[in-house]
């Protein structure tokens, strides 16, 4: 199974992400979230991380997100029906920051943290920062003699 982005090209994340027996992101959801992200080239930080929110919980292990753009925290409530709910935290927020790492950080103005809760717990129970990355230069060109 491979996940094409709007340059028609499998993505990084997608192609380890899918592995046989597990069950990670539906195709069309992952490829919606990414050319998003990757048409987003303007967008401000707000709406590339809630676009990221509104990613997983169309994938409904999350049931709700939040965005404090004063702190820069994506937060992330995991369904009160998941029967394992720490190890789905741990899940959603290792995809959250690496799906950001990989298409967002190029992008952002600052540093965000991703702080996952369990309904019922005041404390996240899993956190990870998606870092601000300066854009790679270009690669210079040798000019042929």
């Amino acid at each position: 199974m491979t996940f094409v982005t709007a340059q028609r090209s499998v993505h990084r994340f997608c192609e380890r992400a899918v592995r046989p027996g597990q069950l990670l992101l539906g195709p069309f959801a992952a490829c919606g979230i990414l050319v998003a992200i990757s048409e987003a080239e303007a967008a401000d930080d707000v709406e590339l991380i809630s676009k990221l929110g509104e990613f997983q919980q169309s994938q409904s292990l999350v049931s709700s997100y939040s965005v404090n753009k004063d702190l820069y925290y994506l937060d992330l409530t995991i369904s009160p029906i998941t029967p394992v709910p720490a190890r789905e935290a741990g899940f959603a927020g290792r995809t959250t920051c690496s799906l950001g790492a990989q298409d967002l950080a190029t992008k952002l103005e600052h540093a965000w943290t991703v702080r996952v809760f369990v309904p019922g717990e005041p404390e996240p129970v899993y956190t990870c920062e998606i870092a601000k990355t300066p854009a790679a230069p270009a690669p210079r060109r040798k000019r042929s003699r």
